[in-house]
Parts: structure tokens; C-alpha cells; sequence
């Protein structure tokens, strides 16, 4: 059985997610089924001289990348797309742009390239909903980098009571939700709003969440490219949650195929890890003592 796992803030705001501005969501193939149109960004940034401007996406279940070489911080890409797709601009090696780019659209992007939050972007009839976010988003990663700030001072001093700074993690978690759903509210019509609750509510799994707020979107965003990726995930995960299991067979150990339905009538787990995965791996030898105890009890 494959469940949903509630995770509050303190895993959501990692060091590693403080980048989550640029973790794009991948697209089915179904949801591509759309006419690719034409698309430009046209770049003019002080301080990027002759260098490469990288551009990132995921859609149809592949990632795509490509880049431009500036001429005196001048720069222009294009692409073709079915619809608005998130873009991720890189400049060196740490300068990041977010950008979501729909079809048919001429984008001006003007500034300085070392204060990206402060470009001047044009053309783009979705960038006024995706600053908001951007915005509110930077308001709870400010105080999420506090709590991690008071987390560390607790670990090099043992006796200090962490209750707060975990009180302060769940309130947070509390406030990311209210956000989202805030912005739904909204933007109901939006596309870029399918993408957020995807990264928050899919990627970072809440069931609850993820159909209540795709329930209130607009039929203009249910249809769009994440729309329906986001609808394609929730009917697969009404399968595979908590409930009938669906059957099917893996190799076990001697590779041979094993069929969930012989195991009728035993308590089963099913754990889904990667051989890479440094905590999946920690995880194991608990998982052996568990198997041990509960083994005659009918455990597998």
C-alpha cells in the first residue's frame, strides 16, 4: 500500500528546497496533447557581459534544457510551447530567474543581473501572479531560515528546550497552507496556480489539501498544462491510498515474480526506496528488527 505522508515545515524547508522557487513540476504526455506556439525572452541586464543564460523546464515526462550566449548582457531565446510552462533562467552558476512563459508571448526581461528581483519583466501576462507568490513565498522562507538559525543553536546546546522552534515550525507549515489556499482564492482562473499546488501539496504530499484546492480552481486552470497534471495525480493517488490495494507482481530476492494477492491473510509492507537514498537506507535496519519481531505474527 503506497500512503500519503504528512510532512510539516521542517522537512519542507530544507536547505536543500530553499531553492524550491526553481523545482519544476513534471508534465504528463496527455497533458501535452496541445498545439505547440512560438515563444521569445529577450534579456538586456547590466553585469551579465558575454555570458550563458541557461534555461530549464520539465514537461512531457522529460526534462529540457538549452541555453544562450549574451553579447554585452544582451540575450534572446526562443522555443515553441502548448502553454504556460515554468521556466528556470540560470545566470553563472548562482543567479536564478523564475519565469513562467505561455504561448505566443514576446517577453522583455531589463534590469540588473545581480538584482534579479528587481528585473523589469513585460510580455508576460502571468509574471504579476507568480511575483505575488514569489513574494509571500520569500516572507515564509525569511522565517523559516530564523527557525533553522534557533534549531541550530539548540543542537550545540543540548539542555535548551526545541518545543518552541518546533511549535513555531508547525504554525508556519499552518501559514504555507493558509498562503496557498489564499491564493487560490485569488487567482482561481490562473495556470501558474495548478504549479504551486503541485509544489507544495503534491510534490510535498497533502492529500487533503491538494483536492480541496484543486476542487475550487476555475475550469481555465483545470484545463491548463498543470491542471491537469494535477488532476492526473490526484485520481491516481485515490487509487493507490489508503484502501484496496491494487495487485501486482515484482521480483523478490531470486527474482521471481511475487503477486501481492499470495500474501492474502498476512500483514504486508510494502516499501518503495532507492538504493542512493542515504535516509531510505538508515531506515533498513529498523525495518530488519521489525521484520524479526513480528515475522511468526504473520508480518512480511
Amino acid at each position: 500500500m503506497i500512503k500519503f505522508r504528512s510532512i510539516v515545515l521542517k522537512s519542507t524547508f530544507s536547505k536543500r528546497m530553499m531553492l524550491t522557487l526553481f523545482t519544476f513540476a513534471t508534465v504528463s504526455a496527455s497533458a501535452m496533447a496541445q498545439t505547440e506556439q512560438p515563444f521569445s525572452v529577450t534579456g538586456n541586464l547590466e553585469g551579465l557581459g558575454n555570458q550563458k543564460v541557461y534555461f530549464s523546464t520539465q514537461y512531457n515526462g522529460q526534462e529540457l534544457k538549452d541555453s544562450v550566449v549574451a553579447k554585452n548582457g544582451s540575450f534572446t531565446f526562443k522555443g515553441t510551447i502548448p502553454g504556460m510552462v515554468f521556466y528556470g533562467l540560470r545566470f553563472g552558476q548562482n543567479k536564478f530567474l523564475g519565469l513562467p512563459i505561455d504561448a505566443k508571448e514576446k517577453i522583455k526581461i531589463t534590469g540588473n543581473v545581480d538584482k534579479l528581483n528587481e528585473a523589469v519583466i513585460t510580455g508576460g501576462k502571468h509574471v504579476a501572479v507568480w511575483k505575488d507568490w514569489s513574494k509571500a513565498w520569500t516572507t515564509i522562507t525569511s522565517r523559516a531560515g530564523v527557525l533553522y538559525k534557533m534549531m541550530d543553536s539548540i543542537a550545540k546546546a543540548p539542555n535548551k528546550d526545541r518545543k518552541y522552534v518546533d511549535d513555531e515550525f508547525v504554525k508556519l507549515n499552518d501559514r504555507l497552507v493558509d498562503t496557498v489556499e489564499a491564493f487560490v482564492k485569488k487567482y482561481p482562473s490562473s495556470p501558474m496556480i495548478p504549479f504551486i499546488i503541485i509544489d507544495r501539496f503534491i510534490n510535498y504530499p497533502n492529500p487533503e489539501k491538494a483536492n480541496s484546492t484543486y476542487a475550487a480552481l476555475a475550469p481555465e486552470a483545470k484545463n491548463s498544462i498543470y491542471g491537469k497534471e494535477l488532476g492526473e495525480s490526484l485520481r491516481i493517488a485515490s487509487k493507490t491510498g489508503i484502501g484496496v490495494t491494487p495487485s501486482f507482481k515484482l521480483p523478490d530476492r531470486e527474482g521471481k515474480a511475487l503477486s501481492l494477492a499470495s500474501l492474502k491473510g498476512k500483514v504486508v509492507l510494502v516499501d518503495f526506496w532507492a538504493s542512493w537514498c542515504g535516509p531510505c537506507r538508515k531506515e533498513n535496519p529498523n525495518l530488519v528488527k521489525a521484520y524479526a519481531k513480528y515475522h511468526d505474527k504473520g508480518f512480511e
